[in-house]
C-alpha cells in the first residue's frame, strides 16, 4: 500500500513537471487548433516563435506586430527556397492574412463610435430632412451641442434657420478608418458661431453602424491601368499586355480600391484594374459601385469593388497593405523612399531658383500679356485655365468615344 502511494506521488510530481515544461506549447497548439490552423502549420508557427524569441508564445495569436514578424519570416524562408508561389505557401499565407485581418478588425471594434460626443470637428455629414430631401453640412464644433454649418442642397441654401428649429432629422456620416453611422436627433436652435450661421443639434448615444469593413484599406498613390469590360467576356484573371486607360489608385484593399481618373464616370460598369506591386503584376476584376465627380477638375473618384482576384495576387496586396517587408528588403525600400524625397527637395530648390531668375522679366511680360488679353480675352482665359489644370494635376484630356464617359489619361512620363 505504501509502495503504491509512493509511486502515485512520484508520478504526480513527474506529471506536474512535464506539464509545467510543456504547458506553453500545449496552450499554443490548442489555441492554434481553435483558430483553424493545421498541426503542420502550427508546427511552423511554433518554430517561428522560438526563432523570434517571443516571451509569450500565445501573443502570436493576439499581437499584430508578432503576426507581422511571423509572416515576414515565412516570406523570407519561402523566397530563399523559391517556394513563395507554391500552392502550399500561398494557402498558408492566405490563412495568416485572414486571421490578421480578423484581429485588426476586432481591435477596431473597440474604437467604434458609441456617442455623438466623440465626433470630430470637420466631419462631413448628410442630413435627411423628412419630406424635403437630403442636405450637406459639416460639424464645426462639439461641446454641449453638435454645432453644424447651415445645411445646403446642390450648393444652395434652401431653408433659413427658422425652418430647421425643433425639426427631427436623420444624420448620416462616414467615419475615417471605421464605418458609416446614422443617428436621429433634434435641431435645438440656430446661432451665430464665429460669425457663421449654424444649427445646434442634440447629442445622442443611440447610433447605428451602417457599414462594416471586411478588409483593411491603406492610402496609396500608385498608377494603374483600367480595362473596360463592355461585352462581359473578358478574361477576369489574365494580365493584359496592351496599354489600358491610366488611373491613380488612392486607396487599396484586397476587396477593392478608390480610383481617380479624368472625365465624368458613371457607376455600374465592370472593369479590370491592373497595377504593379514590388515588380509583380496584380489584376483585380470588379464593378464600380459609386462615383464622386469633381466638375471643376473634370475628374472622377470611382469606388471599385473587387469580385474576382487570383489568390496569389490577393496575398501580394495583403503583404503591401500590412506593410510586411522582410528585414533584408526594408533597408532598400527606405533608401529608395529617402532618395525620392531628396529628389523632390532638389526639384523644389531648382524651381525657386528659376522663379528668382524669371522675376526680373515679369514687368515686361506683364505689359505684353495685358495687350494680348485685351485682344482676345476668352482665348487667353482658356489657355490659362488649361495650363493651371495640367500644372496642378499633371494630366491631359483624351476623349474615348466608345466609352460611357469621357476619360483622361495620365501623362506617360509620370512615375
Amino acid at each position: 500500500m505504501l509502495e503504491v502511494l509512493l509511486v502515485t506521488v512520484l508520478f504526480l510530481i513527474v506529471l506536474v513537471r512535464v506539464l509545467k515544461f510543456f504547458s506553453p506549447k500545449i496552450k499554443f497548439y490548442l489555441t492554434g487548433v481553435d483558430t483553424g490552423f493545421k498541426i503542420s502549420e502550427i508546427n511552423l508557427l511554433w518554430s517561428l516563435v522560438k526563432k523570434t524569441n517571443l516571451s509569450n508564445p500565445n501573443a502570436l495569436y493576439l499581437s499584430l506586430p508578432s503576426l507581422d514578424r511571423c509572416i515576414s519570416e515565412i516570406l523570407i524562408k519561402a523566397r530563399k527556397t523559391k517556394s513563395e508561389k507554391s500552392p502550399h505557401t500561398q494557402l498558408f499565407l492566405n490563412k495568416l492574412y485572414k486571421y490578421r485581418t480578423k484581429i485588426e478588425l476586432d481591435l477596431k471594434k473597440n474604437n467604434q463610435l458609441k456617442t455623438t460626443k466623440s465626433l470630430k470637428q470637420g466631419q462631413l455629414i448628410r442630413i435627411i430632412y423628412p419630406n424635403h430631401g437630403v442636405f450637406k453640412s459639416k460639424i464645426i464644433n462639439i461641446g454641449r451641442d453638435i454645432i453644424i454649418s447651415m445645411p445646403i442642397s446642390k450648393n444652395e441654401l434652401l431653408f433659413t434657420e427658422n425652418n430647421w428649429i425643433n425639426q427631427k432629422i436623420s444624420v448620416y456620416l462616414n467615419r475615417q478608418n471605421d464605418a458609416g453611422y446614422v443617428f436621429d436627433t433634434f435641431v435645438k436652435k440656430a446661432i451665430q458661431f464665429n460669425g457663421v450661421a449654424a444649427l445646434c443639434l442634440e447629442h445622442t448615444d443611440i447610433l447605428t453602424r451602417i457599414q462594416k469593413r471586411q478588409s483593411i484599406r491603406v492610402q496609396t498613390s500608385m498608377f494603374g491601368q483600367i480595362y473596360i469590360d463592355k461585352t462581359g467576356e473578358m478574361n477576369k484573371k489574365s494580365v493584359e499586355s496592351l496599354q489600358g486607360l491610366k488611373c491613380l489608385i488612392e486607396d487599396l484593399s484586397e476587396d477593392g480600391a478608390l480610383i481617380r481618373t479624368g472625365g465624368k464616370a458613371k457607376p455600374g460598369f465592370s472593369l479590370k484594374l491592373q497595377f504593379v506591386i514590388d515588380e509583380q503584376d496584380v489584376v483585380m476584376y470588379g464593378i464600380i459601385k459609386g462615383v464622386e465627380y469633381n466638375k471643376e477638375l473634370n475628374q472622377s473618384r470611382m469606388h471599385f469593388k473587387c469580385l474576382v482576384i487570383d489568390s496569389n495576387m490577393r496575398n501580394i496586396i495583403l503583404t503591401f497593405v500590412y506593410n510586411i517587408i522582410p528585414e533584408n528588403e526594408r533597408a532598400i525600400y527606405e533608401a529608395v523612399q529617402f532618395a525620392t524625397n531628396d529628389t523632390s527637395q532638389e526639384n523644389n530648390e531648382e524651381t525657386e531658383e528659376m522663379k528668382t531668375t524669371e522675376k526680373t522679366n515679369e514687368m515686361a511680360e506683364e505689359m505684353k500679356t495685358t495687350e494680348e488679353t485685351s485682344e482676345n480675352p476668352e482665348e487667353t482665359h482658356e489657355k490659362q485655365k488649361q495650363t493651371e489644370f495640367e500644372n496642378n494635376e499633371g494630366i491631359e484630356p483624351l476623349n474615348q468615344s466608345d466609352l460611357e464617359f469621357d476619360t483622361t489619361l495620365f501623362k506617360p512620363d509620370l512615375k
